[in-house]
């Protein structure tokens, strides 16, 4: 889904920070 593909992005730059 689309929501699922955003939120992993999301979570993938906290992880960057």
């Amino acid at each position: 889904g689309f929501l699922e593909n955003e939120i992993q992005i999301r979570r993938r730059r906290r992880v960057h920070e």
